[in-house]
């Protein structure tokens, strides 16, 4: 199952889009981008919608479909 870090590294990558660039697009330092992409912190909600914008992505396609499930849920 792919996670959010590789998600976000390749939907980037399909942009052309270097970290520093996507950084500069949603106010963040290209560290941060950087930590995200190797899962070792997670955006905040407001920093997902600007992803989200900057890609050109829903929700979905970057945190995965059942993104919004709480992690104690099964899911079917």
């Amino acid at each position: 199952m792919e996670e959010f870090k590789d998600r976000l590294a390749a939907q980037r990558r399909r942009r052309l889009l270097t970290q520093k660039e996507l950084a500069a697009q949603l106010d963040v330092a290209w560290q941060t981008v950087g930590a995200w992409e190797r899962g070792t912190m997670e955006p905040r909600m407001a920093h997902v919608r600007k992803l989200c914008a900057a890609l050109d992505v829903t929700p979905e396609e970057l945190l995965g479909e059942d993104w919004w499930k709480p992690a104690h849920q099964d899911v079917a």
